[in-house]
């Protein structure tokens, strides 16, 4: 009897251990599968099962050292680095754990990244993935400390952006507007800027030259998350008596290598529209976006919430309050990019004087629109050659009870193009242009254009 116990006793031991040994895939079985996952692009399937395996596991070098790189190669480089702190002493790392950390720290610290890769080539001298990758990043920020030269000359028939949910008939009035911007590094994370902007306007109801503003600014990335653009600006026109200096503060922040948040302060906004600048009209303007994508930017989501409120000669004219978002699916990815979505936005306005103001400012408008974007990337002699298509086609639904009282929905369209193209790794320039056809106040369809072309120069 008790031989009998004995024999059921370690058979069933023996079925239990086969049992977990089918339920539960041996660590070298996993590692295998997460491999295969991440060389077929799906990273986060990898990580997800390097995870597993650590939990168990805490100590195993070669899996750690794969959930560093799969980490990276998933899109989320500060985890990366992150991860990588506690074997970063470790004395026989592969050379290819070392130059996917250092891409991942060159994001927002090359000299730290070079001093890394210099370090491990002293310990790998005939490592040749290491000396490619060291070269790469000496040249990089040789490029990044080089100062930047930026000009761009547009024409347009709106005095009102399309982005401020404002409108203004431009059938008789073209705009010509040209920018200059000299940027200088001082650090790799500090960069100052000058810069000057003007707007020749063709209005038979504003004076020419509208706008001519100059500005400095600094663009700081504080750390690996935080960055701070500080930008002061100043009216050159003598006739300007309100509006004449303005300060704009961008704070942004990174929570997750997907998301990316920012907080942006202007007291003086430079897109007001031209005919309200006539009368001695300027706004602040408070704005909080956010952007996500998925790893691969399969999907692609940006939303922000805007607050502006509008003087004219001192007293408050009009407050704004507008909210505006858009999605996008990427459903061809590679050389010849696609992409499906939609993009909404709402505004409320509060006025004080409403029959008065010199703009489109209806008390309630909303637009809904699906958009079509392509980004082709071309093989050619050009060190860049890729264009750009959107065309978008949707509903606005405008209601306004102060005066001229309606209430209507109408169709709006357009197309938009723009070619960029690179010289060379110092020189690139882009040009292109866009049609709109807006109704607004339920009158009849207003065609709009916009074009532009923009050089920019590395100096030195």
């Amino acid at each position: 009897m008790r031989l009998v116990k004995l024999i059921l006793t370690v058979g069933g031991l023996i079925v239990t251990a086969m049992a977990q040994a089918v339920a539960e895939p041996t660590t070298e079985f996993q590692h295998k599968q997460a491999t295969a996952l991440a060389f077929d692009d799906k990273a986060e399937q990898a990580v997800a099962i390097l995870r597993k395996i650590l939990d168990r596991d805490p100590n195993n070098y070669p899996v750690y050292r794969d959930f560093v790189v799969y980490t990276a190669w998933a899109g989320r480089c500060a985890d990366a680095v992150r991860l990588y702190q506690p074997i970063k002493d470790h004395k026989n790392q592969e050379p290819f754990l070392i130059t996917t950390v250092a891409d991942c720290v060159a994001e927002r610290n090359k000299p730290a990244a070079i001093a890394m890769l210099e370090r491990w080539g002293d310990r790998y001298p005939d490592n040749q993935e290491i000396r490619d990758s060291l070269k790469e990043e000496r040249e990089t920020l040789a490029l990044q400390m080089m100062p930047t030269l930026d000009a761009e000359f547009g024409a347009n028939n709106s005095d009102i952006p399309a982005n401020q949910g404002q409108a203004q008939s431009g059938k008789d009035s073209v705009e010509f507007v040209y920018t200059v911007r000299y940027t200088h590094p001082v650090l790799y994370n500090l960069s100052i800027y000058g810069r000057y902007r003007q707007i020749d306007a063709r209005d038979p109801e504003a004076p020419a030259d509208d706008l001519e503003r100059a500005g400095v600014g600094v663009v700081w990335a504080v750390t690996n998350r935080w960055s701070l653009t500080q930008d002061f600006s100043q009216s050159l026109r003598d006739r300007d008596t309100v509006g004449k200096a303005g300060s704009t503060t961008i704070l942004s922040y990174l929570p997750h290598p997907l998301w990316e948040t920012s907080l942006e302060y202007a007291t003086y906004s430079e897109d007001v529209p031209l005919r309200a600048l006539a009368i001695n009209t300027t706004t602040d303007r408070l704005t909080f976006s956010w952007y996500f994508h998925s790893p691969a930017y399969r999907h692609e989501w940006l939303a922000s919430l805007s607050a502006n409120t509008f003087d004219t000669d001192g007293a408050t004219s009009n407050e704004r309050r507008g909210i505006s978002s858009e999605y996008s699916y990427g459903f061809e990815m590679g050389r010849r990019e696609q992409r499906i979505g939609i993009e909404a936005a709402a505004a409320d306005n509060k006025s004080d004087d409403p029959i008065n103001i010199p703009y489109y400012n209806p008390d309630k408008d909303f637009s809904a629109s699906l958009v079509y974007k392509l980004h082709y990337t071309y093989h050619s002699r050009f060190s860049k050659h890729v264009d750009h298509v959107t065309a978008f086609a949707g509903n606005y639904a405008v209601t306004t009870y102060s005066f001229n009282p309606v209430s209507c929905n109408t169709s709006v369209y357009g197309l938009g193009f723009e070619s960029e193209y690179g010289l060379g790794n110092k020189t690139s320039f882009r040009f292109g242009g866009s049609f709109a056809s807006h109704a607004y106040d339920c009158g009849p369809h207003e065609d709009q254009f916009e074009a532009h072309i923009a050089v920019s120069r590395l100096l030195w």
